[in-house]
C-alpha cells in the first residue's frame, strides 16, 4: 500500500506538474515513509509556489519544519495558514503546537482554544487543551 501511495503521488505530478496537490502528496509519503526530509520540504516548497493562496501547503510545510526542530519557521508557515484560511482548526492547533514545543505556553493558549472553538467536536484539540493546561500546572508547581 506504501508503494501504491507513492506511485499515486509520482502519477499525479506527471499528470498535473502545474498541480500542487501531486507535490504536496508526494511529500507526504517522503516525510512520513522515507524520512526524507529534504526531498519532501523541496515537494512542499513546490507546492507553495504552485499555490500560495491555500493553507493546505502551508500548513503542511509548517507541519514538517516542526518535525525537523525548525521551530520559528514552522511558526511563521503555521500564521500564514491561518492568515490564509481562520477556520482552520488544524491550523490554529498545530500554531499552538508549535509554541508549546518553544516553551511558550502562554502564547500557545489562544491559538489552542480558537481550534477548540471553531471544531469543539474534534478530540484532538480538546487533547490538545488538556496538554497544555496540565504543562501549565506543571510549570506552576515547579
Amino acid at each position: 500500500m506504501v508503494q501504491k501511495a507513492k506511485e499515486a503521488a509520482d502519477q499525479a505530478i506527471s499528470v498535473g506538474p502545474d498541480q500542487f496537490e501531486g507535490y504536496a502528496a508526494r511529500a507526504a509519503y517522503r516525510s512520513n515513509f522515507d524520512w526524507d526530509w529534504a526531498g519532501a520540504r523541496a515537494n512542499l516548497q513546490r507546492a507553495l509556489e504552485l499555490n500560495p493562496g491555500d493553507d493546505r501547503p502551508h500548513y503542511r510545510f509548517a507541519s514538517l519544519l516542526l518535525k525537523l526542530g525548525l521551530f520559528q519557521e514552522a511558526l511563521n508557515a503555521c500564521s500564514r495558514t491561518v492568515e490564509i484560511n481562520p477556520l482552520s482548526d488544524e491550523g490554529w492547533r498545530t500554531k499552538g503546537y508549535i509554541l508549546i514545543a518553544m516553551h511558550r505556553l502562554a502564547d500557545a493558549e489562544i491559538p489552542i482554544r480558537r481550534s477548540l472553538e471553531i471544531q469543539p467536536a474534534n478530540p484532538r484539540n480538546r487533547e490538545f487543551l488538556a496538554e497544555l493546561l496540565l504543562l501549565q500546572a506543571d510549570r506552576l508547581t515547579r
